[in-house]
């Protein structure tokens, strides 16, 4: 896998696209790349962020949920493919329709409410007033 201040051949031609965008470009890709997200929750919202941030080759990414995908999931949480899923942990399930959209983005899942509560309390930027809130830099591109 190269490294974090370069693409591959199969990237640059997987972000071709972003890669001829003068708004983007070879800098732009390479942010996005570099970029960390924490993602907690793959509900309704969740789930096509995840599948959107993997998507564009956002990289390393922090994926945390320990529930199932249950019937009453498919039709809000798109991450979830089908039947199949159901019964699965939502972790698992979201981490392979991430993975299958892009298999080169660094995903890796926080399995436990314990290792979320720590990242939440690593994660710069974090500030607790009554709830989790994050203020966001601006946009990479």
């Amino acid at each position: 896998m190269p490294s974090e201040d370069s693409l591959s051949k199969d990237e640059i031609l997987r972000y071709s696209r972003h890669l001829i965008m003068p708004e983007v470009g070879m800098d732009g890709q390479l942010k996005l790349k570099q970029a960390k997200v924490l993602l907690i929750g793959a509900g309704g919202l969740g789930a096509p962020l995840g599948l959107y941030l993997a998507a564009a080759g956002v990289g390393p990414n922090r994926h945390g949920r320990f529930d199932v995908v249950d019937f009453t999931n498919l039709q809000r949480q798109v991450n979830f493919t089908g039947r199949k899923d159901v019964g699965r942990p939502k972790l698992d399930s979201a981490f392979d329709s991430m993975r299958d959209i892009n298999p080169f983005v660094q995903i890796r899942p926080l399995r436990s409410a314990h290792h979320q509560r720590e990242r939440l309390r690593n994660f710069e930027g974090l500030r607790h007033r009554g709830g989790w809130y994050r203020q966001l830099p601006p946009p990479v591109i």
